[in-house]
């Protein structure tokens, strides 16, 4: 294997796998990876988090949406992945600001994912253009391909997973240090990304790889142990804070049987492997394509072929059957219900949490793809048998028939001629493959699915914006960002059929507007109390009555302005039956309605009163007790003296706050509570008490002037620590063997 051949290749590979974007682009409009998700919540939380970072802040708290909540500790933002943080730096500066965040992510790390594949394919031994063609076709396969543009983290995993592969085999094989530390690294940086269920499913995957192909090697399984504690220990500073919130929200729960198996695909979904051009029924796309297991027409005779004619017992390392194993596995599993396996493991614990089995299919996708390799290669140098040009007939004449009855409108759209036209090529490379023309047809075949997969997953139905990002901020409904938003009007009603979100598509997202909103979006992470009392919608709406526009609930709340699109006109009639509320700005979108009742975001009560007997929020809906009162988890009920608030000074994750209280008193701060929250007065460490069911409150002693609270996770100290432990760890691993005995038998003496 000639190193300077597989420089030249990792640089044609870079350079090739963002070429293939600009050729997509071509055939679509608009090509952008700011849709669904990535736009309406990804964006923003990154933007916030990383724009902390930039700013010299460790982004724990996001003050903007459900009256603050973590950054860190909701794991999405990412916070440790320096990938992120490069990416938010490059589209802040560029024309396009935050809106190229994902397709900055996305194509980085699909070039990254590239160079990946090549390098562990050449380590497998497979040549120098099957290396890289099949790197290609792991990279644009269908379902990374599709979901990228939904959840931009998809293409992160699944761009570290061949590198994780790659340090896992020269682990086991006991290779170069250089190759085996990218066992730890990749598993470390995949515990930085968020979003955990992956994680979990990524060390799944790559343990049970590791033991298949270790096993009877204890020597290799204690290295892959030893490596994988390392990158474990790592991925701690970013995972226990992680941990610790999760176990107050509900997505901490153990799901029901119907919640966990739902989203599983089905059989018929399976056909996917031979053309992603069948209008076959599915689960996350309109009716007509499936992408979910396409890699390339020519997966399905070359591997059944590798199968059928694998070597015998004792003929190399099973690789093939190591990647097999845990492939099948989980595609058994994303199948769900019709898998008839996955049901029976709900009641592990935190893996019954975990939603859509179809997310499954990013590594087997990626199994499958490292498999093809394999098996092309063996296709090569077995040669043209009977056998194999029987199996190629069958797959043709199995994708004509397919795409006969399964027909969809997009073979007759751009990205659908490219597809098929790289079928045909696929199909007559394997044919000819041992001529000067296999290789060139093959290449061809995977260049220009590649295209066509790219151009396809941005024609799938997925819900786009065509509003500018972050246009609805303070100064456009001209409110004052000391007080809180309640956004009324639910966004569009999204159908497969409808791609475009317009109007205010997007103004309920308080992050990404940066004001201050009393709910947000992504509802289900926040804790269960914050939940009990703001039962909002995933978009961040609230459906309101008269009762509670005139209660004291929102103004106690700090909530002083109610926002209702002006085609809400069911939500018009009820702000105009309220009285309370005025409307102070009429816009083209939206009607801005304000009362000046509402409470600052921080204050002393008046009275104090149990939460228990149930007087809590009735009492502050029907009006029967003072606006400044005051709930806690207390046998308490008592008159307050006056104290007055002279000064608020609100920092990233800490507030200070300047009180005149001669009696002393009970302050509170307008925040979500989290246990994480700590309080000093005047320098002594205060208990913070849950107040009104999800604020902050603090006794206040006679005589104080400064507050200051303080929100720290917990967990990320310890984290931390233990990290420093793990990278101690992996640096004595990269020690050569005779230095590492040498200082061992130093100490001895």
């Amino acid at each position: 294997m000639s190193k300077t051949r597989d420089s030249s290749g990792v640089f044609i590979l870079l350079i090739l796998s963002l070429l293939l974007f600009f050729c997509a682009a071509l055939f679509v409009h608009p090509f952008t990876y700011a849709r669904w998700d990535n736009f309406e919540y990804f964006i923003p939380t990154l933007t916030e988090a990383h724009g902390q970072w930039l700013r010299g802040i460790l982004p724990l708290w996001n003050t903007h949406q459900h009256m603050g909540e973590p950054l860190l500790a909701n794991s999405q933002p990412g916070v440790f992945y320096i990938p992120y943080t490069l990416a938010v730096c490059a589209a802040l500066r560029s024309p396009w600001g935050p809106v190229a965040i994902p397709m900055l992510v996305v194509a980085a790390h699909a070039a990254f994912a590239s160079v990946g594949f090549f390098l562990l394919f050449r380590q497998l031994g497979i040549r120098f253009w099957l290396a890289a063609a099949c790197a290609l076709a792991a990279t644009f396969s269908g379902f990374v391909t599709l979901l990228s543009t939904i959840w931009l983290f998809m293409g992160i995993y699944f761009a570290w997973f061949p590198w994780i592969v790659r340090g896992a085999l020269a682990a086991i094989r006991n290779g170069p240090v250089s190759q085996k530390v990218w066992l730890a690294v990749g598993l470390a940086a995949c515990g930085t990304v968020g979003y955990p269920q992956l994680l979990i499913y990524l060390w799944l995957w790559v343990g049970l790889f590791s033991v298949i192909l270790g096993w009877g090697n204890a020597a290799a399984l204690r290295r892959v142990a030893a490596l994988a504690l390392s990158a474990g220990l790592l991925s701690l500073p970013s995972l226990l804070p992680v941990l610790r919130v999760s176990s107050y929200s509900l997505r901490g729960d153990l799901l029901t049987a119907g919640q966990f198996l739902e989203r599983g695909i089905s059989f018929q979904d399976l056909w996917s492997l031979f053309s992603p051009l069948l209008n076959l029924p599915n689960i996350y796309l309109r009716h007509h394509g499936s992408m979910t297991l396409y890699i390339g027409a020519w997966l399905l005779p070359v591997l059944g072929f590798a199968i059928a004619r694998a070597p015998k017992k004792g003929e190399g390392e099973p690789v093939l059957r190591a990647l097999l194993a845990p492939t099948l596995l989980f595609l058994l599993f994303a199948l769900g219900t019709q898998g008839g396996v996955y049901g029976w493991t709900r009641f592990i614990p935190v893996w019954g949490s975990l939603r859509w089995p179809f997310k499954f299919l990013l590594f087997a996708n990626a199994g499958l793809a490292v498999a093809g390799a394999l098996a092309v290669e063996r296709w090569i140098q077995v040669g043209m048998s009977a056998f194999q040009r029987k199996a190629l007939c069958a797959t043709a004449l199995a994708w004509g028939l397919l795409l006969t009855f399964y027909r969809s409108p997009e073979p007759t759209q751009g990205a659908g001629i490219l597809l098929n036209v790289a079928a045909i090529s696929a199909f007559a490379a394997l044919f000819v493959m041992h001529r000067r023309s296999g290789p060139i047809l093959f290449v061809a075949s995977v260049l220009l699915s590649a295209i066509g997969t790219l151009a396809m997953a941005h024609q799938a139905g997925l819900k786009t914006y065509t509003e500018a990002y972050g246009i609805f901020d303070a100064r456009y409904f001209g409110i004052d960002p000391n007080y809180r938003v309640l956004p009324a009007t639910p966004p569009p009603n999204f159908s497969k059929g409808r791609q475009v979100m317009q109007p205010l598509g997007l103004y309920q997202s308080a992050t990404a507007n940066r004001y201050d909103s009393l709910t947000g979006l992504t509802t289900p992470l926040e804790p269960r109390w914050f939940l009990e009392h703001i039962p909002s919608t995933d978009s961040g709406a609230l459906p309101v009555d008269v009762g509670i526009l005139r209660s004291h609930f929102l103004k106690a709340l700090n909530v002083r302005y109610v926002i209702v699109g002006t085609e809400d006109e069911p939500h018009l009639q009820i702000m105009k039956a309220a009285g309370n509320f005025h409307a102070m700005t009429r816009l083209p979108d939206a009607v801005v309605f304000e009362q000046d009742q509402a409470l600052p975001r921080a204050y002393f009560a008046d009275h104090l009163w149990p939460m228990e007997g149930g007087r809590f929020p009735a009492a502050l809906i029907q009006n029967s007790v003072s606006l400044r009162s005051a709930f806690i988890d207390a046998p308490v009920e008592e008159n307050l003296p006056p104290a007055s608030v002279l000064s608020i000074e609100e920092g990233a994750h800490d507030v200070h706050v300047r009180v005149e209280a001669p009696r002393g008193g009970f302050l509170v701060y307008s925040t979500t509570f989290y246990p994480d929250w700590s309080a000093t007065v005047d320098g002594v460490s205060v208990a913070v008490q849950r107040t009104n069911g999800l604020l902050l409150g603090i006794r206040v002693p006679a005589g104080a002037s400064k507050v200051h609270f303080s929100y720290w996770p917990r967990g990320l100290k310890e984290g931390l620590g233990l990290a420093i432990l793990g990278l101690l760890l992996l640096l004595a691993q990269c020690l050569p063997n005779p230095l590492i005995r040498r200082a061992f038998k130093s100490h001895k003496r």
